[in-house]
Formats: structure tokens, sequence, C-alpha cells
């Protein structure tokens, strides 16, 4: 017994010596912590920790990389496209141990600069009664949604709450049904709820306002969807200046006792799940997705698919040309997906691909492809599509540290600072759902910065669960969080 202790004691050594050898101090970058091959090397350890789901609606991640620079109207500074050409395994993006003093150890895709930035804290808190599923600005103020369908409009300035309305006895609240957002397009006085029956039918209905949505007219029902199961509908919906039509994010809305194996809605073309749809409610844009079905499945091809393999895009948003979509995980990586709409459809990997590792409990890929089947001249099975189409994104978090607790567990979108004169410009603002931290991913740089949240243990006051982040000001943003909207002070 005591020689096998000590052997495995020199073995813990050896692999703690060669793990440290790859890992990053503060704001150092890493030079090569990679992984080429998903199928069998990563650079963190596996673990068997699961975070298990909660019943709060929660979302979902790919890679892009950026290549030409387009420049963005409104300001001087220039972004960069992303590109979502054919991704192989030699192009998997690295990965990085990055620690720090004043931040949780940070495993995940490697940026220019990863840095630990203090000093956030809560200077304003408005309690409401459920969760919060939406925050959308409309003159100046706040119109602030809640899973069991109350809207209420928040002035910031005045401090003052106003319910305006109340959809709670139309909706279905189990799992993680009830009302899952809106959006509004502001030229053409519109707003767009989605939600869940009590039939557990996904509802896309369109109203006119004036002014305020205080009253509301001309209801027309834009999108319905009956749903087998009643977690990971996602459900966003957002208005897109691009396309000039609505958009919405669909969650995979598959059981949680169903193996990773045998999932195959997000490669399946007929249906919605796990996908990200242009409506076409307003105009008729097709978008030639890859044609994969069921054998002998009479079903016709969804012809406005954006992008398509994910597991709960949560809170996606657009910027100029861009589509970002948080992806939330399963037991190891949350991902940022990042997609130019000039290099549309794209497929994003779920359910093959976790991040840049294959799902842990996937036997072979044939798995998946089981009585699916792929008509497309470039590829005569469906393994060739995922391995090559593939694309993986630029931002991705492990759920674990190196030897060290999960902490983290769901990632929450997501907004941009479009301010020349902050020094957030670009931006992108996303947390994660358990340890209610903030980060900012630069769209230019690919520069992140994490912001942890002041928290005084005695305050009820605090983050917890957070659900929606949005920019404030140039140097503020506003959340969602449980049942409460904060108003948080950047460093």
């Amino acid at each position: 017994m005591l020689k096998f202790s000590h052997k495995l004691n020199k073995i813990k050594l050896i692999i703690f010596i060669i793990f440290v050898s790859c890992s990053i101090s503060n704001d150092t970058s890493v030079e090569d912590v990679a992984t080429t091959v998903p199928e069998t090397t990563t650079t963190v350890p596996e673990t068997t920790t699961t975070v298990p789901e909660t019943t709060t609606t929660v979302p979902e991640t790919t890679t892009t990389v950026p290549e030409t620079t387009t420049t963005v109207p409104e300001t001087t500074t220039t972004v960069p496209e992303t590109t979502t050409t054919t991704i192989y395994k030699t192009n998997i993006p690295r990965q990085g141990l990055y620690n720090f003093d004043d931040c949780r150890q940070f495993v995940g895709s490697v940026s220019s600069k990863v840095s630990c930035s203090t000093g956030s804290f809560i200077e304003k808190t408005y309690k409401f009664k459920t969760t919060i599923t939406n925050i959308e600005k409309l003159n100046e103020k706040y119109i602030i949604s809640t899973k069991q369908g109350q809207i209420y409009v928040l002035d910031t300035k005045l401090d003052t709450t106003k319910l305006i309305h109340d959809l709670a006895n139309i909706l279905s609240f189990q799992g993680e049904g009830g009302f899952l957002g809106l959006t509004l397009n502001t030229e053409k006085n519109e707003v767009a709820f989605s939600y869940i029956t009590k039939e557990n039918v996904h509802v896309v209905e369109l109203f006119d306002y004036e002014g305020t949505l205080e009253n509301l007219r001309n209801s027309r029902i834009i999108f319905t969807l009956k749903r087998d199961n009643y977690i990971h509908y996602s459900g966003t919906v957002i208005w897109s200046n691009y396309f000039n039509d609505y958009i919405v994010a669909f969650g995979d809305n598959t059981s949680l006792q169903e193996p990773i194996k045998f999932q195959k809605n997000p490669l399946d073309s007929t249906v919605y799940n796990g996908k990200v749809i242009l409506l076409n409610s307003k105009n008729n844009t097709e978008i030639d997705y890859v044609n994969i079905r069921k054998q002998d499945d009479n079903q016709v091809k969804i012809n406005s698919i954006i992008a398509a393999g994910m597991r709960n895009p949560w809170n996606i948003f657009e910027f100029k040309n861009y589509l970002i979509i948080p992806d939330v995980g399963f037991n190891k990586y949350e991902e940022l997906n990042i997609v130019n709409y000039k290099d549309i459809p794209v497929f994003l990997g779920w359910p093959y691909y976790e991040g840049i590792i294959k799902a842990e409990d996937f036997y072979d890929i044939e798995s998946i492809s089981k009585n699916l089947v792929i008509s497309d001249p470039n590829y005569k099975t469906i393994k060739e599509f995922i391995i090559n189409e593939s694309v993986f994104s630029p931002f991705f978090y492990n759920h674990c540290g190196y030897l060290s607790v999960c902490e983290r567990y769901a990632i929450i979108g997501g907004d941009i600072n479009n301010d020349v004169n902050s020094e957030y410009n670009f931006d992108i603002f996303f947390g994660d759902f358990l340890t209610n931290e903030i980060f900012a991913f630069n769209l230019i740089d690919r520069n992140l910065k994490i912001l942890p949240i002041y928290i005084d243990k005695e305050d009820d006051e605090n983050i917890k669960g957070l659900t929606v982040v949005k920019v404030f000001e140039k140097d503020k943003l506003i959340v969602g969080a449980d049942y409460k909207v904060h108003i948080i002070k950047l460093p």
C-alpha cells in the first residue's frame, strides 16, 4: 500500500509540473496550451463533476477568426470581419490556464490578453416579483419582462417602476416555460413577444404601439411551434436591422435524460431545435443551408437557417453585420459565437463538439448520424460535413479550473458597448449564471477582461442567478439577476 501511494504521489507530481509549465499568471497571454485533435487531447484534465440543470431558463458557444476589416460607419474605429470558412482539426483554437489573485482561475480560449479587473460594484437595485428574462431600452426608460409574464416600465431617473402588462393567465410555467423575451422595432413602432402557452406552444406575437408600450394594438401571430419537452426553449427574439426582419433562437428542447449521442435535432434542417432562424415575417430571404433530414422523412427543409448546431443559445444579439450567440454548454464548456452574416449559414458543432472537445459521452460520430441522411454535392456523409464545417467559437471557457472546483456553469448574454468615448468600446459583455461574474471580450483585439462584482456577504442585494446583461452607460451595465435588476458600475 505504501509503495502504491508513493508511486501515485510521484505521478501526481509529474502531472502537476507538466501542467504548471503550461499555466499563465495574471495578464500574460498563452503561447501554446492547445488541443489539435478534440477526440483525444485537451489541456485541462477531464472532470467527472457535472453541475445539475436548474429550472431557471438559461441559455448556452463556436469560433471564428478575424481576417479582414470593415469600417464601422458611426465611428472611426474599424471592426474586423470574422470568417466562418471551413474549419479543419488543425484549426481548433487553443486554450490556456490563467491564475489571478482577485479572480477565479480561468481555463478557456487563448486571447490576446486576459486580465482580472476588480472594482465593479452594484450602484442601484430594483426588485420585481419573478425572474427577469429581458431588458430593452425605449425613450430613455427600460422595459423589463419577467418569466411570469409581467412587463414593467423602469424609470431609472425617477427610480419608479410601473406594471403595464400581465400575460400570466396564458402562459405555461412548467420547466423553463413562461415569457421568454421581447424585442422592439422602433422604426415601425412594433414590439414582438416570445412566450410558451399552456399547451406548450412557442408563440411569437407582434403588436403595434405609439410612443410607449402601454397601449398595444393590432395583434398578429407571426410564428407558432408545438414543443415536445419543457426544457431548453431559449426563445430569444430580436429585431434585425441587417435583414429588416425578426430573428429567433431555439434551444435543442431535448430532455436531459436523452443521451447526447442520440440528439440529432441540431443537425436536422427540417426542425427548429438548436438553431437561429430568420422568421421571414416581412421578407422572403432564402438561406441555403445543407439538407440533412431523417430517413424516409418528407418534412420540408427550413430555408432561413442562420446558424445550426447549438444546445441552448441564450440572449443573442446583433451588432451591425455580426450576430453574437452565447450558447450554454453541457458539462464542460460555455461558448460565445461571433457569426458574420456574410458567412451564413454556419454549423456550430453541437451535439458533436462542446467547446473544443468531442462531447464526452459520444461513442463515435456515426451514432448521431444514424437514421439521418445528407443531400449535398460536397459531402458523402454527415461525418464529413460535421468534421469539415463545424465552426469553433472565438471565446469559450471551462466550467472548472485546474484541480479546483467546477464553479462556472452557464453563459448569459449579452450586449456590446458602442461608445467611442468609453474604454470598453467594442467590448462584448456577458456573464455566468452560477458565479455571477461579468466578462468583457473585445470584438477587435480579442482581449478578455474578467470583472468580478464586489459582494457584501451580509447584503441581500447581491447578484444571484444572472439572466440578462445589457449596456447602461459608457461605464455601467444594467443586468437582470433572479428577480432583481442591478445597475453595475464598472472600474
